[in-house]
């Protein structure tokens, strides 16, 4: 059905929601930032919430919809025995306490209720499309144009003055009731004085949250989403560093827990590289705090895989120059077969932002020559670390021997891969190994100065000393 629904064009472009190969939510929303950017941030605008909105759609009209569609025979007849059956049961045990039937309202958790619910709301976007004005980014030979964006039932409306606004408000309202919805006044929001009736007015400082980004009431996104992205992402890693994990699972919970929370404002938040690093420091702070890190081990290590004898902890650096460069070549390539991606870039070039620009920072910052591919850039990054590495007196002696024909990386990473050591315990095994503690020639103790300054002689007599 996705395939039919795809080949046939059967959803209008302003829907994102339950379409492959676009970035989702994450699209969506740097469209917006695009369209508002474009038109100065002076658009009157309407974020309208839906109350309850797969509880209520009308099965009617839900099959009705369907049947205009011209599916397949087979699909229509497939999907009409199915919604009869819908219902719900509440068990103890084996013991069943109720059994109700569904009479609106689509099933929530099913694969395929998303789908039904997007195409239950097309009418709405072909309605608006055909009867109201549009605003948009104007690009070289043509122009990309919209009045409204929606996310499943996440639905921003767009106008350049009052009275378009309020009458795809009417519009909207209208084709709700037919459909069995309805607009929950109380969680939309305008920054439009005469829709007050429908929406709350959004004044001073207040914003709205909208695809998980925060804007005032001129579309802007607030300072604070970064801050609460920050503050999450912090707070977490501190809650898993308090946990009893090995030092393997400690870091891969920490990359998927925490760290993974940055990746869907790459992009969207409009951040400059000392900002990411800013926050991997933050983040090695707590680690170090929790004795996950110690100082003055290597911080570059803690970066570097375990099959190179790091400890695989994602950095936040890294992360964004390459998610980044994909998004950039997402965008580029499709610039001249997406309209949609084409006015996405065309503002972001525009504006100079960090993502427009992205391929020229790496080049200069790797010294990098010729096309700029994710593989080169990860080479990049990891050399990057190795020669920082190299530079340090004590930090550098241990990674100088890995280019000894004798010398196994993969053998020495062996207890980093595999070895079911605890998170603190891994940190101090890399302090010793950092300082050179079990490398290079012995020498004399530096406190008592009449001893080899072994491993034995400094844990035991160091104090005699």
């Amino acid at each position: 059905m996705q395939l039919i629904v795809e080949s046939r064009g059967l959803l209008a472009e302003n829907q994102l929601g339950t379409v492959r190969l676009v970035q989702g939510a994450k699209e969506q929303a740097m469209l917006n930032i695009a369209i508002n950017k474009e038109n100065n941030n002076l658009l009157k605008t309407m974020w309208v919430d839906v109350k309850k909105a797969y509880d209520s759609v009308d099965h009617i009209y839900l099959l009705s919809c369907i049947e205009r569609l011209m599916l397949p025979r087979w699909i229509v007849e497939f999907l009409q025995a199915t919604v009869k059956q819908w219902h719900i049961e509440i068990r103890s045990g084996s013991e069943m306490i109720l059994e109700k039937k569904i009479e609106r309202g689509i099933l929530q958790g099913d694969s395929l209720s998303p789908l039904l619910f997007v195409l239950c709301m097309d009418p709405l976007s072909r309605k608006l499309n055909l009867k109201y004005p549009k605003v948009g980014v104007r690009l070289d030979n043509q122009s990309f144009v919209t009045n409204h964006l929606l996310f499943i039932d996440d639905l921003k409306l767009l106008a350049e003055n009052q009275d378009d606004l309020k009458s795809m408000i009417e519009e909207t309202k209208n084709f709700f009731k037919t459909v069995g919805l309805e607009v929950n006044r109380e969680k939309s929001a305008t920054n439009c004085i005469g829709c007050e009736e429908d929406a709350v007015i959004l004044e001073g400082s207040q914003g709205y949250k909208y695809l998980g980004i925060t804007e005032d009431s001129s579309s802007v996104i607030k300072i604070e989403t970064f801050t609460k992205v920050k503050t999450e992402i912090l707070r977490r890693v501190e809650s898993l560093c308090m946990t009893k994990l090995n030092g393997v699972n400690m870091i891969r919970a920490i990359n998927e827990h925490a760290i993974s929370v940055i990746n869907y404002h790459v992009g969207l938040l409009k951040l400059e590289p000392e900002e990411y690093k800013k926050l991997d420091f933050e983040i090695r702070q707590v680690l170090i705090k929790h004795h996950i890190h110690l100082q003055p081990a290597c911080k570059e290590r803690l970066y570097l895989p375990r099959s190179e004898m790091g400890r695989g902890l994602a950095c936040v650096e890294h992360r964004s120059e390459n998610m980044l460069l994909n998004m950039y070549n997402s965008l580029s390539a499709a610039r001249n077969s997406s309209l949609r991606r084409a006015a996405i870039l065309k503002v972001e070039e525009d504006n100079k932002s960090h993502l427009s620009q992205i391929v020229g920072y790496l080049m200069t910052k790797y010294k990098l020559a010729g096309i700029v591919t994710p593989k080169v850039l990860i080479v990049a990054q990891f050399e990057m670390l190795n020669n920082e590495i190299k530079k340090r007196t004590n930090h550098g002696k241990l990674f100088k021997a890995r280019d000894h024909e004798l010398v196994s990386i993969r053998d020495s990473s062996t207890w980093l891969m595999k070895g079911n050591n605890q998170a603190r315990s891994k940190a101090t095994y890399c302090f010793l190994q950092d300082r050179k503690i079990f490398c290079g020639q012995e020498g004399q103790c530096p406190h008592c100065r009449s001893h080899r300054k072994t491993v034995d002689h400094l844990a035991t007599s160091v104090i005699e000393c």
